[in-house]
């Protein structure tokens, strides 16, 4: 009898034991998988993170060089962020078009995806654009040098008169041809009987286009650029005449409730809005900051 029940006790601890072990292999093996699950998690979370970087970093692309540079996808490099990568590549289909980016950690990779659209007014792609008519003209030896697109959602006039002389040409970075274009007609004059005179056209083989779609305009925030001018001292509650003066406002705008003449060699570092503006010289407009805007409140620009 004593040796069954040494032999049953025995068994009894020979069954916990393994019972035991199996327990502790399993509850070994549950933490081996959470901590490899955890590990993978935060790959994947990484991995995500660096897609969505892409895709920010690829509109931010858009937003700084304008919404053509989806074109060229030497603008897009694979990147190296974190630890990671992010690789954006843009497709095109039916006038859709479709950022992909795809993050990569430590072997894990996440894609994410975002459909944009153009939404930049169109006006802003050209040099001198009218939301009606648009005239130009030269005369007594005056010149008038455009570098880039010229449109007119009316009519444009260009004339030039006793040895006046009009340049639309291409722009410096090459991002436009010097294409003068109107959705309703386009008219040129030179000289005639009142002296001689000449307008080059480098865009479009020197031929307008008549006809051309209408172009879209931003909504002008008056008060905004009012606010910046006035914060800075550039603000005029009447008429105002610069005459071979070198203008750069602190905040970049000129602010101007009455008209606004230029007369000599004016040389503006920024914008400037008004309700009427005369040029009757020379106007050279620098980029400066964020404000760079010609505008008439009554839509009336004069360049003679």
């Amino acid at each position: 009898m004593i040796k069954n029940k040494k032999g049953i006790v025995f068994v009894t601890v020979m069954v916990a034991s393994m019972l035991m072990i199996f327990i502790a292999v399993s509850a070994s093996n549950m933490l081996m998988q959470d901590a490899q699950m955890i590990k993978h998690l935060k790959r994947s979370t990484q991995a995500q993170y660096l897609a969505e970087a892409g895709v920010c970093d690829a509109l931010a692309t858009l937003a700084r060089n304008g919404f053509f540079a989806k074109d060229n996808p030497a603008n897009f490099p694979l990147t190296n962020l974190g630890g990671g990568t992010f690789d954006v590549t843009i497709t095109q289909s039916g006038g859709r078009v479709l950022i992909t980016s795809v993050g990569t950690f430590e072997g894990a990779s996440k894609t994410v995806s975002l459909e944009v659209k153009d939404n930049t007014p169109t006006s802003l792609y050209y040099m001198m654009s009218s939301g009606s008519d648009l005239s130009l003209g030269t005369f007594l030896l005056g010149w008038a040098d455009v570098n880039g697109d010229m449109h007119a959602n009316g009519n444009m006039d260009l004339y030039s008169f006793w040895a006046g002389w009009i340049d639309v040409d291409a722009c410096s970075n090459g991002d436009c041809d010097g294409t003068v274009s109107a959705s309703g007609t386009v008219d040129v004059w030179e000289g005639w009987w009142w002296g001689s005179g000449t307008v080059t056209i480098h865009g479009n083989g020197g031929n307008p286009i008549e006809g051309a779609p209408a172009v879209t305009f931003p909504n002008f925030d008056y008060v905004y650029y009012k606010a910046l001018a006035t914060a800075s001292g550039d603000y005029h509650s009447g008429d105002v005449t610069f005459t071979n003066d070198a203008l750069t406002p602190t905040n970049g705008i000129i602010y101007v409730e009455g008209t606004a003449t230029f007369r000599g060699t004016c040389n503006l570092d920024g914008g400037i809005v008004a309700n009427r503006i005369y040029v009757l010289g020379q106007l050279h407009q620098h980029k400066s900051g964020t404000t760079n805007v010609i505008r008439s409140r009554n839509n009336d620009i004069v360049i003679i």
